[in-house]
C-alpha cells in the first residue's frame, strides 16, 4: 500500500518513509448518501427526488519512530499541512491532496482534502516519546471521489477516423457529407470509474488560415443515447416558410432564408420533434445554439419555445428568455 500527502511542493509518505515514519494503518471509506424522501400520510413507501454523495471523514494510524526531536517535527510538519488561518485556505494556496494505490505497483489515485487535524494518544506521551516510538492518528475530510494523477489520452472516433489517440479532424456543423462532424465519440470501455471526471481537451487549427474564434462551445451528450441521438436542427427542414439558399459554408449546403413586416409575432423557424428524438433526448437538459448565416438589417427579438402538441402547439412547456 501507498498513502501519502502532497501540498505543493511537500510531500509525507504516511506508509512508510523509510526514517521517521515506520508505516500507517488505513483504509478509504466509501461516501455517504443524502437524501431527500417525499412521502404521504396515507400512503406506504415514498420516492426519492434528491440524492447526493457527501463528503468522506477518515483516518489513518501513523508510528513514528526516532528520537524526541525527531518525532515532534515530524509531527510539527503533518499539522502544518491542514490549512485553518483564513489566509492559507484561500483558492491561490496550494491544495492538499491525499494519494493513495492498494498495491506494490499500478495506479495512484488521490483526492482533495478539504480539513483535517492530528491527534495525540490520550496515554501519557513522555514515556512513549523516551521510548522511540509513538502512535499519531492523522484525521481528514475528503472530497466524495478519487482521480487519476495522471492525465490519460482518450481515443476518439468519428467520420475521420475510429480510435484515434493523436487528435481528429471537427468541423463547426454536421451535416450528410463525409467526415463533416462537430463531435467525437468516446468508448465507454476507455474512460474508467464509475463517476463523470474533469476534462482537458485540445484544440489545434489545422486549415492553415488564420482564426480568431471568440466563443466556443464543447458539450456532452453522455446521458441522451450518443450512439444514435441527432441534435442537428437544419433550417432547411424548418416547418415555417422561406426560401432555401444553397451556400457551401453551410451545414448540408443550404440556408434558409425567411422574411415578414410587421410587428406581430411570427415563427420564423419550427420542427416537429418525433417520439424518436424524445426519447432519446432521455429528459435531459440542452442548451440551444443558433447559427445564422447573416444578421438582420434591423431590431428584432426571438424566443425560444417548445410546444405541444405538434398539430396545434399552443401549449408552451418551456419558453426561453427573450433575445436580440
Amino acid at each position: 500500500m501507498l498513502l501519502r500527502l502532497r501540498k505543493g511542493s511537500t510531500l509525507i509518505t504516511l506508509s512508510g518513509d523509510g526514517a521517521t515514519i515506520a508505516g500507517c494503518t488505513y483504509t478509504p471509506r466509501t461516501p455517504d448518501l443524502s437524501e431527500q424522501e417525499a412521502t404521504a400520510l396515507l400512503r406506504s413507501g415514498g420516492e426519492v427526488t434528491a440524492l447526493a454523495r457527501r463528503n468522506v471523514t477518515e483516518s489513518a494510524s501513523v508510528i513514528l519512530v526516532g528520537s524526541t526531536a525527531t518525532m515532534l517535527a515530524q509531527a510539527r510538519a503533518l499539522e502544518a499541512l491542514f490549512a485553518v488561518e483564513e489566509a492559507e485556505r484561500r483558492i491561490a494556496a496550494d491544495k492538499l491532496y491525499v494519494e493513495f494505490r492498494a498495491e506494490a505497483s499500478g495506479d495512484i489515485y488521490r483526492s482533495e482534502i478539504l480539513a483535517g487535524r492530528v491527534e495525540w494518544p490520550n496515554q501519557p506521551l513522555s514515556p512513549r516519546l523516551a521510548g522511540g516510538a509513538v502512535e499519531l492518528v492523522v484525521i481528514w475530510k475528503r472530497r466524495y471521489f478519487w482521480e487519476d494523477t495522471a492525465l490519460r489520452t482518450l481515443p476518439l472516433s468519428n467520420g475521420n477516423g475510429t480510435n484515434v489517440a493523436t487528435g481528429l479532424t471537427v468541423y463547426n456543423h454536421n451535416d450528410a457529407d463525409v467526415g463533416h462532424d462537430n463531435f467525437v465519440d468516446i468508448a465507454a470501455g476507455s474512460v474508467a470509474g464509475v463517476l463523470p471526471t474533469p476534462a482537458r481537451i485540445l484544440m489545434r487549427n489545422t486549415t492553415g488560415v488564420s482564426y480568431s474564434p471568440t466563443d466556443i462551445y464543447i458539450g456532452h451528450n453522455v446521458q441522451s443515447a450518443p450512439n444514435s441521438f441527432n441534435p442537428v436542427l437544419e433550417a432547411e427542414n424548418s416547418g415555417a416558410g422561406g426560401a432555401n439558399v444553397a451556400f457551401g459554408e453551410a451545414s448540408n449546403g443550404f440556408y434558409r432564408a425567411v422574411s415578414w413586416a410587421g410587428s406581430a409575432a411570427v415563427w420564423a423557424y419550427w420542427w416537429t420533434l418525433s417520439a424518436a428524438q424524445l426519447a432519446q433526448a432521455a429528459g435531459n437538459y440542452f442548451r440551444v445554439l443558433a447559427r445564422f448565416a447573416s444578421g438582420p438589417i434591423f431590431n428584432l427579438s426571438a424566443r425560444l419555445s417548445l410546444r405541444y402538441p405538434p398539430d396545434s402547439p399552443l401549449t408552451a412547456l418551456y419558453e426561453g428568455d427573450e433575445v436580440r
